[in-house]
C-alpha cells in the first residue's frame, strides 16, 4: 500500500473538502500523514482515523498577535497585505521544509489543497505526482468578475507567478488555486457552475464528498431549546468570520419578525454581553452542529463559504449569502445563478431587504426552494468520493496516465474499445465507441489497474454474460453507515463510478 501526504491550510473551509477523500484512501489501506499549515487564525484541525496530524511551523504574524479575519475581510488593505505575506512571500521559505517533509514520510502521492503553493513546488522538486483539491468553485469565476479577490490577485499575481517559473513551473493559476498536472478534484456538481468559466483541464467536478465524522462538533448542543412550533433557520458567517455584530443583529431582527426561530452560530461572541441585543428566540451558541442543523432548517443564512453552501444544498435549503471577502463574493454568485439563492452585500443588507429576502427564500412554493430541491438531487445522485478515488488511484497503482487533457465531470466515463483503443462516454450515450488501435480522444480517464479492479469485483463474470453489471449502486460519502467507506464495499463504489 502506499504513503500519501496531504496538505492544507489549518481552516475548516480547507480541511473538510479533503477529508472524506483522505479518509476513503485510509480504508483501502493507504497509510497518510496531514501537515496543516496555520495562518493567522486559522484554527481547523483535520480529524482522519489512522491520518497522523503534523504542523508546519510557519506563522509570519508577530508573537503574541492574533490576525482577526473578520477585520481583514472589512479592510482592503490589510487584506492585500495578509495575502502577499501569508500566500505569496511565504512560498520560498517553506518549501524546503515541505520537500523534507515528504522525504521524511517517503511520500508516493501529494494530495493537496490548491492552494498550498510551497507543497506543489516541492512535490514538483521531489518528483512525486500530486493532486490538488480545489477547496471552492472560484476557479471557475466568470470573466470580467470583479471583487475583492480579483483586485488583490492582481496585485500579488506577477510576483506569485515569478516565483513558479524560478522553479521550472508553469503560473498555471485560477483565482488562488494552482493546477496540477497530474489532477484537480472539485467537490461540486456542475449544475452548480453553469454560469461559470470552463472547467480547465485535468479537472474533475466530482460531486459530493461531505464529511460526516466531526468530532469537533459541540455534543452539549441545546436540542430541548428549539421550539417545536417555529420554523428554524440557521445562520453562521464561518470559524474565521464570526465577528459581525451588525449582521448578527440584522438576520436575528429579521426573522424575528417572520416568526422563525435563529440559531446564530457566532464564535466567541455566543460568550459575551452582545448575545442580550437579540432577539429571545435567537438561540446564539459558540458552534453549532452545521450537519444535524440543517437536516431540520427552513433556510440558511451565510458567508457564502463553499462548505456551508454545499452542505445546505445538499439539504434543500435555500439561502441568505452575505459574501464577506476572498473567494465569497463567487460563490454567492453561484448560488444566486441556481436561483437556489439570495445574495446581498454586507454593507447592502438592511433589516428590510433581509426580512423580504428570508420571506422569500421561506415560500413553500417559490422558485428558490423548487431550485435548492434540484440541486439536492443532483448533490446526493453524486459520489464525489468514489469518483475521484477513481481517478486518484492511477497515481498509486504504478499507472499514471498521461497528464489529462480536458476537464472530466461526473457524466463521463473511459471505455476501451477494439484493439485498446479508449474513448470518452457519455453515462447515457453508448455509442461513442472507437475502433482500431488508436486514443481516441487524448483526454479521459485513467483507468484502474487490473490489480485495483480485480479486488473491487469484475464488472463482467468469467462467462461474460454481464452478471456484475446489474451490482446496486449507492452514494458513498465517509462515515454515512457502518459500511460506507470500509474495503470491498468502497472498492465497488470506486468501480461503479461513473
Amino acid at each position: 500500500m502506499s504513503r500519501i501526504l496531504f496538505s492544507s491550510f489549518a481552516a475548516k473551509g480547507h480541511i473538510n473538502p479533503i477529508q472524506a477523500l483522505a479518509k476513503g484512501l485510509v480504508d483501502l489501506g493507504h497509510t497518510g500523514v496531514w501537515l496543516a499549515r496555520p495562518m493567522g487564525a486559522m484554527t481547523g484541525r483535520p480529524d482522519v482515523p489512522g491520518v497522523e496530524l503534523r504542523q508546519i511551523d510557519w506563522n509570519w504574524m508577530p508573537p503574541g498577535q492574533e490576525l482577526l479575519f473578520a477585520g481583514v475581510a472589512r479592510d482592503f488593505a490589510k487584506y492585500v497585505a495578509f495575502n502577499l505575506e501569508g500566500r505569496v512571500n511565504s512560498i520560498e521559505p517553506l518549501v524546503p521544509r515541505y520537500r523534507r517533509a515528504l522525504r521524511e514520510f517517503g511520500a508516493d502521492l501529494l494530495i493537496t489543497d490548491g492552494q498550498i503553493s510551497p507543497a506543489q513546488i516541492a512535490a514538483h522538486e521531489e518528483g512525486i505526482p500530486y493532486v490538488c483539491v480545489l477547496t471552492s468553485p472560484a476557479f471557475l469565476m466568470p470573466p470580467g468578475f470583479a471583487c475583492d479577490l480579483t483586485r488583490t490577485l492582481a496585485a500579488v499575481a506577477p510576483r506569485r507567478a515569478e516565483i513558479f517559473e524560478r522553479h521550472g513551473m508553469p503560473a498555471n493559476f485560477a483565482g488562488w488555486d494552482y493546477f496540477s498536472p497530474y489532477l484537480n478534484i472539485a467537490f461540486v456538481v456542475p449544475e452548480f457552475v453553469r454560469a461559470g468559466a470552463p472547467v480547465p483541464p485535468r479537472t474533475l467536478l466530482a460531486g459530493r464528498a461531505i464529511y460526516l465524522e466531526r468530532s469537533d462538533d459541540p455534543r452539549d448542543f441545546p436540542w430541548h431549546r428549539l421550539a417545536a412550533d417555529r420554523p428554524l433557520a440557521y445562520v453562521s458567517f464561518g470559524t474565521l468570520y464570526w465577528d459581525q455584530p451588525d449582521l448578527f443583529r440584522i438576520v436575528a431582527r429579521a426573522a424575528e419578525a417572520l416568526g422563525l426561530q435563529l440559531v446564530a452560530a457566532m464564535g466567541p461572541m455566543a460568550e459575551t454581553a452582545f448575545v442580550e441585543e437579540l432577539p429571545p428566540s435567537t438561540l446564539a451558541v459558540r458552534y453549532a452542529p452545521q450537519l444535524d442543523l440543517l437536516k431540520r432548517a427552513a433556510i440558511a443564512v451565510s458567508h457564502a463559504g463553499a462548505n456551508t453552501i454545499a452542505e445546505a444544498l445538499n439539504e434543500g435549503v435555500p439561502q441568505l449569502a452575505v459574501p464577506l471577502c476572498s473567494d465569497q463574493p463567487i460563490n454567492g454568485y453561484f448560488l444566486e445563478q441556481t436561483g437556489a439563492g439570495i445574495a446581498i452585500a454586507p454593507g447592502a443588507l438592511t433589516y428590510e431587504n433581509c426580512r423580504d429576502a428570508l420571506a422569500r427564500l421561506l415560500a413553500p412554493d417559490g422558485g428558490p426552494r423548487a431550485a435548492a430541491e434540484r440541486l439536492k438531487r443532483a448533490y446526493r445522485a453524486s459520489d464525489g468520493v468514489a469518483l475521484a478515488l477513481r481517478h486518484v488511484l492511477p497515481l498509486l497503482s504504478g499507472d499514471p496516465a498521461a497528464p489529462l487533457d480536458r476537464p472530466l465531470r461526473p457524466a463521463q466515463r473511459l471505455e476501451r474499445g477494439a484493439g485498446g483503443a479508449e474513448a470518452v462516454v457519455d453515462v447515457d450515450r453508448d455509442d461513442a465507441r472507437c475502433a482500431g488501435g488508436e486514443r481516441a480522444v487524448q483526454g479521459g480517464r485513467p483507468a484502474l489497474s487490473d490489480a485495483v479492479a480485480d479486488r473491487g469485483g469484475n464488472r463482467d463474470d468469467e462467462a461474460g454474460n454481464g452478471a456484475g453489471k446489474d451490482r446496486e449502486q449507492r452514494p458513498l460519502h465517509a462515515g454515512d453507515g457502518d459500511d460506507h467507506g470500509k474495503g470491498r464495499d468502497l472498492l465497488d463504489a470506486v468501480e461503479q463510478a461513473p
